[in-house]
Parts: C-alpha cells; structure tokens; sequence
C-alpha cells in the first residue's frame, strides 16, 4: 500500500519517501522503524497519525507524522497492547476510533484514538467477540457499521457503532454467511454506503452484499468472478 500525503509517499514496505513533483523522482530513502513484522499501515483521515498491526507481537504501533520532514516518532505508550494475532487496521471516518482483528483471538479490538496525542484507549467491552481467523474491519461510511470478515468461518460479523463510545453491537442475523465465496480476506463499503463488496481468496471471487441504511443487515446479491488468488480490494469514486 502507498499513501500519498502532500509531497510524502508512506509506503508498506516500511520505508519513508520524499517525492519531487517537479522532478518526478523520490530521494531522501530513510527506514521506517520496524521493530516486528507489520502486515498493514494506514493514515488517520486527518493525515495525523500512521497505524500499524504488528502480527507476530500482538501489539498496534501508532506513529505521529512530522509535517515539514515526514518524520514518524512513535507516540507515547506505543506500542499498544491488542489480541493474538492482530492483522490489519482501520479507523472510523472521523478518526475518533481504531478497530483492529485477531485472526488467531477470534475477537476485534476496539480503542479510541487521542486527536491531539495519537495516544490509544481500549473501549469498554473491547476486544468483541468475532468468528475464526477475523481478518479485516470494513467500515461503513458513516461510521454507523462496521463489518469482519471471518476467513475460516466463512462468514461477516456485523456490528453498530456507538457513535459516542465506539462500542460494537452485534447486527440483528450476526454473522451473514458468504454462501458464494471461500475465505473472505478483504472488504470495502461504496462511497454511498449501499454495499459492500467482499474478495474471497480461495474461490477467486468478489461477494456483492446490499446494505441496509436502518439497521446494517446484509443481502446477498450474488458474485463475480476475479483473478486468481485476490487478496486486497479497493474502491474508487
């Protein structure tokens, strides 16, 4: 995953990059601290903050990003403790709260984010209970719902998101069987908000599902065919 913010490029390869628009070529290569394996990094949505799920540590790595030289110190108390196995990060559309899966605690955990700080606090309830392997959060748009995707399970445990506190609430029909894919692995909700589309990695396929906008419930809409072996999806507007 390359991330662009401004004149920086944040790359999942754990190097830092400064990239010349008027010359179009990158210099200043510097390492981006790894102190464990990181399976994914993503931004905060204000562009603040640079999360990492460390899978072999079971711990969530946040680093502030200076905005003159992209440097990325770690903030105070990272990293952070999360479940067994934790593989992957996504944070709410407002950037208040972080959502990580334990593919090996059958759970999710849940932590507010500091908008000053970075700093992370576990949400009462957290972490929440999940299927095998828990793999990805997808989150709704509007911060409303949030979807794991179970890979040995086969299945999307769907939840509520407390606006407030950002604990999950387990959606009416929890969890939504993929009745047409094998080892769901990755997931993304449309700009609207009207459906999610899941990659399943073993059956080369992606799952379309309707979104409900009351309640978060999920409809099979059936599937289409992809390359072998997909494994990440993303969505454009």
């Amino acid at each position: 995953m390359t991330v662009w913010l401004g004149e920086k490029i944040y790359h999942d390869r754990g190097t830092v990059l400064r990239f010349s628009t008027s010359r179009k070529r990158c210099w200043d290569k510097s390492p981006l601290e790894r102190l464990i394996p990181s399976q994914l990094r993503v931004l905060s949505p204000q562009g603040k903050f640079v999360y990492t799920a460390n899978v072999n540590a079971n711990t969530v790595s946040v680093y502030s990003i200076d905005p003159s030289t992209g440097a990325l110190p770690p903030v105070l108390g990272s990293p952070f403790a999360a479940g067994p196995n934790p593989c992957s990060v996504s944070v709410d559309p407002s950037g208040r709260f972080l959502f990580v899966p334990n593919a090996n605690g059958q759970s999710v955990s849940a932590y507010t984010v500091d908008s000053s700080s970075g700093v992370l606090g576990p949400i009462p309830g957290s972490p929440f209970s999940a299927g095998q392997i828990a793999k990805f959060v997808a989150l709704h748009p509007s911060g409303a719902f949030a979807y794991i995707l179970n890979q040995s399970s086969n299945s999307i445990s769907a939840f509520t998101v407390d606006f407030t506190t950002g604990a999950l609430s387990p959606i009416a029909g929890s969890p939504f069987t993929v009745i047409d894919g094998v080892e769901p692995v990755a997931a993304s909700v449309d700009p609207w908000g009207k459906t999610l589309y899941v990659v399943n990695q073993s059956s080369n396929s992606i799952s379309i599902f309707a979104i409900d906008a009351t309640s978060g419930a999920l409809t099979s809409q059936g599937s289409i065919q992809t390359g072998s072996n997909p494994i990440s999806i993303v969505l454009t507007q």
